[in-house]
């Protein structure tokens, strides 16, 4: 048999079981709560982490974009510093080559040319270009009807036998051989000066000019 003393202290376990019990369950609430607060931090720090890295990536991409732009920038300063450099020397080298200078043409090189405009084809005549350049002879020397009136001499040696060259063709004058002799005391033949009086009026030797009237 208990004593009243074990029957009270049974009793009162007996009370305190329930309380123990709702303590127990409050502190597994809690601990569920705590879990559930833990587990929505990580959550939110691995969010953050995930948005950071996105952030971090388009940095680098901005970062990788700026230096490709930046070399070729360079790149395309370099050509064009690499061009103007060639642009230069080649105008150096342009201004030191000489130019070269068509020699000027004597007046019996002069004159085949004249007759050979004189003789062209008459289908070269249709041409513009050859008409044009006829139209400009005429109009700096004689046509060829004026020509036709000039009065020319038969040559005749001279009794000491010095010869005469003609001053277009460089060629000496041969007995009654046409020339003429202009009253700038220089002579020429015939067909030379047909030819050169065709493109010039005056004299192939000298600045003088000639009109028809002194010539006839």
């Amino acid at each position: 048999m208990f004593d009243a003393g074990g029957l009270l202290v049974i009793n009162s376990i007996n009370q305190q079981k329930p309380q123990m019990q709702n303590a127990s369950q409050r502190n597994n609430a809690n601990y569920g709560d705590d879990n559930a607060k833990v587990e929505q931090l990580q959550n939110m720090i691995k969010q953050m982490q995930k948005q950071l890295d996105e952030k971090q990536t388009r940095i680098d991409d901005l970062l990788r974009k700026n230096n490709q732009l930046s070399k070729d920038k360079n790149n395309l300063s370099q050509k064009l510093q690499d061009q103007q450099q060639q642009c230069k020397c080649q105008k150096q080298q342009s201004k030191q080559e000489p130019v070269p200078q068509q020699p000027k043409e004597t007046p019996k090189q002069q004159a085949p040319k004249i007759e050979e405009k004189k003789e062209e084809s008459d289908d070269d005549e249709d041409t513009g270009a050859v008409v044009q350049r006829k139209r400009v002879m005429i109009q700096r020397g004689f046509t060829a009807a004026d020509i036709s009136k000039i009065k020319f001499k038969d040559y005749i040696e001279s009794a000491d036998g010095q010869q005469t060259l003609c001053l277009i063709c460089n060629s000496k004058f041969t007995e009654n051989q046409k020339y003429l002799d202009l009253q700038c005391t220089h002579k020429f033949h015939k067909k030379c000066i047909e030819a050169w009086f065709m493109r010039e009026r005056k004299c192939p030797s000298c600045p003088r000019v000639y009109d028809l009237l002194e010539l006839i």
